[in-house]
């Protein structure tokens, strides 16, 4: 369903999303595959850059199983509307959610990212060498992502030389 957004179709992906969402519901095929089918409902509304469509799927989301996970969402969404206020608010309500899941790499990247809006470069750095450094060698989204996170900080920061 969601293989036409990735050639840029994105409301046959959301068509897709929302009649196999319909079918999960009316088939009571459990509450996890309604949640996936939502979160990549949400991925989808992102792409297409309505992060407020995104917003409200995630707040009726929270309603009912407000996990980490959507807490982390509702955070970036925020963060991507310029609401500080509320990405702050959802990372917090993210953070025990997410170390009870013992998911210390999304902490970091939330605090990261918060720290980033609100100016406090050198503190986001901070935030996303601890991602590298629990990496390691190894390579995943996370560690991609903190290590560019971490170049745009070192470049606000006039560090140059280290965010190449």
């Amino acid at each position: 369903a969601v293989l036409p957004s990735f050639s840029g179709n994105h409301p046959a992906s959301l068509d897709l999303l929302f009649v196999l969402a319909e079918w999960v519901t009316e088939r009571a095929k459990g509450e996890a595959l309604l949640r996936r089918v939502r979160l990549a409902i949400v991925t989808v509304l992102a792409r297409q850059r309505d992060f407020l469509g995104a917003l409200t799927l995630l707040d009726d989301m929270q309603k009912s199983n407000g996990d980490g996970v959507v807490w982390s969402l509702t955070g970036l969404m925020s963060l991507e509307l310029g609401d500080v206020a509320r990405a702050a608010r959802a990372f917090q309500e993210a953070e025990p959610l997410l170390l009870l899941q013992n998911n210390q790499t999304a902490v970091h990247m939330n605090a990261g990212l918060l720290l980033f809006a609100q100016g406090q470069y050198e503190l986001a750095i901070v935030q996303f060498d601890a991602i590298l450094a629990a990496a390691g060698n190894v390579e995943n989204s996370f560690s991609v992502a903190a290590t560019n996170n971490k170049a745009v900080c070192l470049l606000f920061t006039k560090q140059l030389g280290q965010a190449v």
